[in-house]
């Protein structure tokens, strides 16, 4: 029983997951200006995982450049896009 509530719960957060990234393609494809929102809440998350990772006890070096944000989001873009692109 253990294994399967523990199965279930991967199941549904993998589709939380998916279902947000459906709302974030979705809002980023109706409004531009929503990326520069978007590249906010992740540089947030980068200083968050940080901040954990270097409040843990152990030892540890991360190296991760910044700069890679926006090629994130492009990817991410290329991944949830359905390739159906309309011009105005």
């Amino acid at each position: 029983m253990k294994a399967q509530a523990q199965r279930q719960e991967v199941v549904l957060q993998a589709q939380a997951t998916s279902e947000a990234m459906q709302i974030i393609a979705d809002k980023l494809q109706r409004d531009p200006k929503s990326e520069a929102a978007l590249q906010f809440i992740l540089a947030q998350n980068y200083l968050n995982m940080g901040q954990q990772i270097a409040s843990s006890g152990s030892s540890k070096v991360m190296f991760m450049d910044p700069r890679s944000i926006p090629a994130t989001l492009e990817g991410m873009r290329t991944i949830v896009g359905d390739g159906s692109s309309s011009a105005a």
